[in-house]
């Protein structure tokens, strides 16, 4: 079985029933060598493999084979612990060393937005320099990063940090309410100075009014006399079509991206950035940022600014594309993978 009839699993090895069934004999198959690296693609927060399923349908049917997960600090169930740490951890144990010692393939990291923060850091000595002196065969060929965000890392700081101490606008923190006796969580309120922030269209109300008029689902009664509850320990947006999706067309697409997003974990913002590799020596001339050119989730002029404050020499493709060209173009996203990793020296 060549592994390009399938998406790589994370196991340790893939077993078959043998005939007869009345005494079956479990025989481990192990792909054959690919003469393709791996392509592991670490969703942004938010997103999950279902976004990148176009991507990844392209890269298979060419011959590449690609592996993708979400990340534990995003959708439904995640604590308030789950932070950066805890997601770079999760890519190199269950995303990386996987392929790279058990598989026995070479990787090439793909990131994008958030996930440039955990995966770079998974990534931290798996480079092929590093690989050869411990005495592996496999290594993380080279980085790929989709408008991302480039934090070192390791200092203490957080994202929030390094974005000047504050979200994104579109970025919020989401609280519970207590209405009718039960709590309920709606993504569109946020407490703060005894007002009330409408992030429909950003409206500011003194804590005292009552709104009765918002359009459905989200009507809801909110007085004075509202109790918070516990924060949620998610972060949402105000409006998770634009700017994370503003290109996304037609609208029946864009709504099913929408619907298909979920929140990630307050901590993973907040909490301190594990160490990137970025600017290790193995992966020198091995790391590649894709801009997207018309985003407004990480404007232009930051990423540019994310490059330049790592003091590294990147390798720069350009897409016009919003925040999320995977799903606008996927096709010269493809191009663009296997060119890069043709770069690398994996394709």
């Amino acid at each position: 079985m060549n592994i390009h009839d399938y998406v790589v699993s994370s196991r340790e090895s893939i077993y078959q029933a043998q005939i007869p069934l009345s005494i079956p004999i479990l025989i481990p198959i192990h792909p054959s060598p690919s003469p393709s690296p791996v392509f592991v693609l670490v969703p942004g927060a938010s997103q999950s493999p279902a976004h990148y399923g176009l991507l990844m349908h392209l890269l298979l049917t060419r011959g590449h084979p690609v592996y993708s997960a979400i990340l534990p600090s995003t959708g439904p169930g995640n604590a308030k612990n789950v932070t950066a740490q805890v997601d770079a951890e999760y890519v190199r144990e269950h995303m990386l060393l996987p392929i790279l010692d058990t598989e026995g393939h070479d990787v090439v990291l793909v990131m994008h937005s958030y996930s440039g923060i955990p995966g770079s850091a998974a990534t931290y000595g798996l480079g092929k320099k590093d690989r050869e002196v411990a005495g592996k065969k496999t290594s993380v060929l080279g980085q790929i990063y989709i408008a991302s965000l480039l934090v070192k890392g390791g200092d203490g700081g957080n994202i929030v940090d390094a974005l000047g101490g504050s979200l994104p606008p579109h970025i919020m923190p989401d609280v519970g309410w207590r209405v009718g006796g039960e709590s309920s969580h709606f993504h569109n309120y946020l407490a703060v100075d005894e007002r009330i922030i409408v992030a429909l269209g950003g409206a500011l109300l003194p804590s005292n009014s009552t709104l009765k008029t918002l359009p459905p689902p989200l009507h809801l009664h909110l007085s004075a006399n509202t109790p918070p509850q516990e924060p949620s320990g998610v972060l949402t947006c105000a409006d998770t079509g634009p700017p994370p999706y503003s290109d996304v067309t037609p609208s029946t697409f864009q709504n099913a991206i929408v619907t298909s997003t979920l929140c990630p974990s307050y901590a993973s913002w907040h909490s301190p950035c594990p160490r990137a590799s970025w600017d290790q020596e193995s992966f020198k001339g091995k790391i590649a940022f894709i801009r997207t050119l018309n985003d407004t989730g990480v404007p232009l002029q930051f990423q540019d600014m994310f490059m330049q404050n790592t003091g590294e020499e990147w390798i720069v493709r350009d897409m016009d594309t919003g925040h999320s060209p995977q799903l606008v173009q996927p096709e010269r996203v493809c191009d663009a993978l296997i060119e890069l990793a043709r770069g690398f020296g994996g394709v």
